[in-house]
């Protein structure tokens, strides 16, 4: 059975998913009338043929009034066969060899091999069920019991042809595994209900950043209810916006899309600073690359400032050298000139 969170139960009692219980019922050993049942109780009669086995299916579930099972049918001119019809589609069975194949009769020999390989089981002896349905039927039930223990996720599996050929989709044949995979039936539940469906803790770590938590708040129940209220002042009133579960919180489409419309609104006020970041970061970093081109241009005009001066000084050393040259050779070609 299905379990809900609080209340969710009656939201979606009148959604009824595809159910082979009634498939489940004629086949499984246990039940007062069983097609397994059957087919072990001909076994255990030595005499019995294989065509009896139908003849009693078709005995023990036809009824002169109401018909045969919805679940079964039976061929007007093939006596050995009977068809089951499963949720998806039917399957036919040929029965011959049932008998046989069921009773699994093992050697002594490799009874013995198996006894030297296989531990007794907790009574001290080895388990001798008679036929193959009620081993079957036993590890049937050791399954169920260990799904009862423990939490089931399923994943639904949708092939999408018969013929197992990639790059090839059989409407058809998807759908009706669709319907009755009760996908249709699921999302009709998640849109009557509530469709946000969040862990508390994951919830938390999500919003907490949007409303500042009460440090005196423990559970992640308590914090998630904190928030909510906190965001949504009057959703308390309406009855059909949130629920509590054992580990999650449900919202209403309503409230789901407004939780969304904040969100967007935290996320564009996070861009929005996040821009803001990096522009200030790139007019510090260029500001930081300017004062350094600048330190260096500084340098190195200082340093062609000092070429220069002593460039200048060299010139006049050279300019005074060539003068006082120049002077003396006026001076001596004056002197020879008044000697002559």
């Amino acid at each position: 059975m299905t379990k809900f969170a609080n209340g969710l139960g009656e939201r979606v009692k009148d959604i009824v998913p595809p159910d082979n219980r009634s498939v489940i019922e004629l086949i499984e050993k246990g039940k007062a009338l069983s097609i397994f049942g059957l087919i072990d109780d001909k076994t255990s009669l030595g005499m019995a043929k294989d065509e009896d086995i139908v003849a009693d299916i078709k005995k023990g579930f036809g009824d002169a009034k109401k018909g045969v099972h919805k679940n079964l049918l039976f061929s007007m001119t093939e006596k050995n066969r009977f068809t089951i019809v499963h949720t998806q589609s039917n399957v036919t069975y040929t029965i011959d060899g049932f008998k046989s194949k069921n009773e699994d009769k093992v050697t002594d020999e490799i009874n013995n091999v198996l006894e030297s390989i296989f531990p007794l089981n907790q009574t001290g002896a080895r388990d001798k069920s008679k036929t193959i349905i009620s081993k079957f039927d036993v590890e049937v039930k050791t399954l169920m019991e260990e799904l009862e223990r423990s939490e089931v996720h399923f994943v639904r599996c949708i092939k999408p042809n018969e013929l197992k050929v990639k790059e090839l989709l059989d409407e058809a044949y998807t759908l009706k595994q669709v319907r009755y995979l009760g996908v249709l039936e699921t999302i009709k539940i998640r849109k009557s209900t509530f469709p946000y469906r969040k862990p508390y803790k994951q919830f938390v770590e999500t919003l907490q950043e949007v409303v500042p938590l009460d440090r005196n708040l423990k559970s992640d129940i308590d914090k998630a209810k904190f928030i909510i209220f906190k965001l949504f002042p009057n959703i308390e009133k309406d009855k059909n916006a949130f629920l509590t579960g054992k580990d999650r919180l449900y919202l209403s489409s309503e409230y789901e899309t407004k939780l969304n419309e904040l969100m967007l609104q935290k996320y564009k006020r996070k861009q929005e600073a996040i821009v803001k970041i990096q522009r200030q970061w790139r007019v510090y970093m260029n500001r930081k690359a300017f004062q350094r081109a600048l330190k260096k241009l500084l340098k190195l005009r200082m340093l062609v400032n000092k070429k220069l001066q002593k460039m200048i000084i060299i010139k006049k050393h050279y300019v005074k050298i060539y003068r006082e040259q120049t002077a003396k050779a006026t001076a001596g070609v004056k002197e020879r000139k008044k000697q002559e």
